[in-house]
């Protein structure tokens, strides 16, 4: 199977500086748990989910895949807050439902919708919780409309958090540690089994 990432830099994860284009983040970890598929790694670091838009058919459409994962979100979060607008809402639920319209238009493989996240320090962070909070109610209720998977992330991040201390899962408040990354994985893998093993 060809499973395809799409997304921001929590995918990315310096893949551009990889020989197998994987990254060092939970693609990598996935690929090496599922050897047997061939896996795609197309984040983009600084990614809003209008510029996933924006390179949606080099990254996706232009590509056969059966099974594709989308986690995107975080970077609007400080472009609503700098420019005072009305972005999220709005604009950010038109960006991603034309992305999941032209997917659906040529294929109906499984969709992944990974739920954007936030860590609690440094407290600053803080402030971008609700707005994460709305984009999430965003993803799950266009999962439920177009037939996607919605992978939940910031409680089970949050717990993390508490088990482990939030410095073990990240250095930002945003990027994953290893231990992040592997939690990540974990999360994915869990929703994605029974996709890529069904019966």
């Amino acid at each position: 199977m060809k499973l395809l990432f799409l997304g921001d830099s929590i995918t990315d994860s310096n893949r551009n500086f990889t020989p197998d284009n994987l990254g060092e983040g939970y693609v990598r970890l996935l690929a090496e748990r599922f050897p047997q598929h061939q896996l795609i790694n197309r984040g983009h670091d600084g990614f809003t989910v209008q510029h996933v838009l924006r390179t949606l058919e080099d990254d996706c459409l232009c590509r056969s895949f059966d099974l594709a994962t989308l986690l995107v979100g975080i970077n609007d979060v400080p472009v609503q807050l700098c420019a005072n607008s009305a972005r999220i809402p709005g604009e950010f639920a038109s960006f991603y439902e034309t992305i999941l319209q032209k997917i659906r238009r040529i294929s109906q493989a499984p969709l992944i919708l990974a739920e954007p996240f936030v860590f609690d320090r440094p407290a600053s962070l803080l402030a971008w919780r609700p707005l994460l909070r709305e984009e999430s109610q965003i993803i799950r209720r266009l999962a439920s409309s177009y037939g996607c998977y919605f992978l939940p992330l910031q409680s089970a991040l949050d717990g993390a958090c508490h088990r482990w201390g939030t410095a073990a899962l990240t250095d930002d408040g945003i990027h994953l540690t290893p231990l992040g990354c592997r939690l990540l994985a974990d999360a994915w893998e869990r929703l994605a089994a029974p996709l890529l093993f069904p019966g």
